[in-house]
């Protein structure tokens, strides 16, 4: 029998974002200086309400420690949890609960210490 992990939620990448703009200690606006993406947009894909595409992954992989392509995984993943919630429970409109903060620290704690070592090891460009 196979081990397979069905989630019952679903965790927009906006949230990971969030985290990841406060372990950086860095501010929308200075991603948004840092991307050439602006404040808004930064300010909507955090609040859930727009996607990461490629463009925008690549835009964070200059910022982030992290590759354009764990980005895409992010919101692919986030995609797709949506499509298994609304077959599942028979809904026609997407299903956007989104994880409350604590629950997103146990999702994000395997990668906060690389990241803050990251981070203390090499300061973000300015």
């Amino acid at each position: 029998m196979e081990n397979k992990y069905i989630p019952n939620y679903a965790v927009h990448p906006g949230v990971v974002l969030a985290d990841d703009l406060k372990l950086a200690k860095i501010t929308q606006k200075e991603l948004a200086v840092k991307t050439g993406i602006p404040k808004t947009i930064i300010n909507e894909i955090i609040k859930g309400k727009r996607g990461i595409n490629a463009k925008i992954a690549v835009l964070f992989e200059r910022v982030f420690a992290y590759e354009a392509s764990y980005w895409l995984r992010l919101q692919s993943f986030y995609e797709e949890t949506l499509a298994r919630l609304e077959l599942e429970k028979g809904i026609d409109a997407p299903y956007r609960q989104v994880a409350k903060p604590d629950e997103v620290a146990i999702l994000c704690s395997f990668r906060q210490e690389s990241y803050k070592a990251y981070c203390e090891a090499f300061v973000l460009a300015s």
